[in-house]
């Protein structure tokens, strides 16, 4: 297992028992999800970068992270290599 990898899960972890991060806790979202991601160098660990970590629907959350992975296998994403995320504005779908 990568070491930043787990440290960012660490810090992911630690951050979500927070009381903060614990008040977005409902019925429908019992699932927390970070950003930027686990997988990237700019994770929760990085000392560079600001991170968000809230709690999501679970099963949103796990098809959001199977379409991460697709994305960078489909795409070829190996460690170090750039990309950028675009961010957006607007209502998120209908649920």
């Amino acid at each position: 297992m990568d070491s930043l990898w787990e440290d960012n899960v660490t810090l992911k972890d630690l951050t979500c028992a927070t009381p903060t991060v614990q008040a977005t806790k409902t019925a429908a979202k019992t699932h927390y999800d970070e950003f930027p991601f686990n997988a990237t160098l700019e994770g929760t660990a990085s000392l560079k970068w600001d991170y968000s970590v809230v709690y999501v629907n679970e099963t949103e959350n796990r098809a959001a992270g199977g379409l991460m992975s697709h994305f960078m296998a489909y795409c070829r994403i190996l460690d170090n290599d750039p990309f950028w995320v675009r961010i957006k504005s607007g209502s998120p779908p209908a649920q």
